[in-house]
Parts: structure tokens; C-alpha cells; sequence
């Protein structure tokens, strides 16, 4: 009788150590299998954040290297800081009855965005125009825009008087 048992538990024993063998290669084979779409889906991820940080760099930086570039404002005053950017830059001609023949207020400063190299500043004050927080025309000269008249002055567009 006492083989018997012997034997049936050496039995179950062998029977559970044969389960527990199984259960940990289906459960490393399930671990794999998570480690290796959670490692796609990562590296999906990284490729896609890449290719967009590389997007927004080289379309930043061709807009800023635009080159010269009209920026309307809202002059209070003659200082840079008092000439706050009421509209997107554009590069052709000042927007609307601002011209350059004209005698009146400022309304558009003509700046040379080439040297500005902080895109993303750059991209942060476009994107304040239109808010009620508008940039200054000396914040852009801060990042590095420059005047593009002679000896680097100023160059505006004005209102009839």
C-alpha cells in the first residue's frame, strides 16, 4: 500500500512539476509576445514624434529664413517696443493703405527674418499675434530679425496722414 501511494504521488508530483513547466513557457511566450507590440508600438511612436519635430523644424525654418517680411502693427509709439504685431508677417507689400510713400502712424515694419535661428521662439511669437498678448516688433528683433534699411534702420510702411 505504501508503494502505491509512493507511486501516486511521485505521479502528481511529476504531473504538477509537468503543468508549472507549462504554464511558465506559455507565460514567457505571452511576456514576449507583450514586450515585442509594446516595443512596436514605442518605436512607432518615437518615428512618428521624429518625423513631426523634423516637420515643424525644416517648415519653420524656411518660413524664418524667409528673408524679409512686412509686419503690420499697432503703433502707440516710435519705440520697437510700442509696435505691436497686429497680423501675420507677409513678404510681399504692406497690408492694405499702409505704404511706404505714406507720411502718418506706422502701421507695417519691414524686418529681415533670415538670422533668427531660435525656430521655436519665433513660432511662439506668430503665434501670439492676434491674442491679447501680442508680440512686440522688439521682440523679433531680439531673436535676431534685423531692420533691412541702410546701416540697419528702420524701413516702415505708414498711414495717410
Amino acid at each position: 500500500m505504501k508503494n502505491i501511494i509512493t507511486g501516486v504521488l511521485s505521479g502528481a508530483v511529476l504531473f504538477m512539476a509537468i503543468q508549472v513547466g507549462v504554464a511558465h513557457e506559455k507565460t514567457k511566450d505571452f511576456v514576449n509576445k507583450l514586450e515585442i507590440k509594446q516595443s512596436t508600438e514605442a518605436w512607432e511612436l518615437a518615428r512618428t514624434v521624429a518625423m513631426l519635430q523634423a516637420s515643424k523644424t525644416i517648415s519653420s525654418m524656411y518660413f524664418v529664413q524667409g528673408g524679409n517680411m512686412w509686419f503690420a502693427v499697432n503703433a502707440t509709439g516710435t519705440q520697437p517696443s510700442d509696435q505691436k504685431v497686429s497680423q501675420q508677417p507677409t513678404t510681399s507689400t504692406p497690408s492694405g493703405d499702409c505704404l511706404t510713400t505714406n507720411t502718418g502712424q506706422i502701421c507695417s515694419v519691414l524686418l529681415n527674418t533670415s538670422s533668427i535661428e531660435d525656430t521655436e521662439a519665433y513660432e511662439e511669437l506668430k503665434e501670439r499675434i492676434g491674442t491679447a498678448n501680442p508680440p512686440s516688433i522688439q521682440d523679433f528683433l531680439d531673436l535676431g530679425a534685423t531692420y533691412t534699411g541702410p546701416g540697419n534702420t528702420p524701413v516702415y510702411a505708414r498711414l495717410a496722414p
